[in-house]
């Protein structure tokens, strides 16, 4: 893995001879990178750092799982299978929470519960279990492509 020398990385792009690992590699690095760059540095309280050092963890989990559940290095297509089928699991996470969490907002107000600004434990684990599910599927769909094209 490069961490400086394109010229070098292009050699090997040009010559194919970055693996199945390899590719993997690059990925948990720039998702582990993205992660990082997310953490809340102005936060409000302890609850946001312990919602982000669990995301960092699932996230890098959640990749891995994605990479086995290809094959590993023995599978093929790891990147253009995760990449995609993450890109659609998103898009269906998303139409499916907005409503949910308006639909979560209205009822708790109407039961008059007070929803604090401020991260706290329910947060945490709301965000923790959504994603464990997002890397449930993803993995679960990546696992199926590759059962059909084995």
């Amino acid at each position: 893995m490069y961490f400086w020398n394109i010229s070098a990385l292009k050699e090997d792009l040009n010559n194919n001879k970055l693996n199945e690992l390899e590719d993997f590699r690059y990925l948990i690095a720039m998702v582990i990178l993205l992660t990082v760059g997310g953490y809340p540095f102005e936060t409000s309280n302890t609850f946001d750092t312990y919602s982000w050092l669990i995301e960092l963890f699932i996230v890098a989990l959640g990749t891995f799982i994605c990479f086995k559940a290809n094959g590993a290095n023995d599978g093929k297509y790891f990147l253009q299978r995760y990449l995609s089928i993450a890109w659609i699991m998103s898009v269906k996470l998303i139409v499916f929470l907005i409503p949910t969490i308006v639909a979560l907002y209205i009822v708790l107000e109407i039961l008059g519960v007070v929803v604090p600004d401020e991260t706290s434990l329910m947060d945490v684990g709301l965000v923790a279990a959504v994603s464990i599910v997002y890397y449930w599927r993803v993995s679960h769909h990546i696992s199926q492509v590759r059962a059909i094209n084995a």
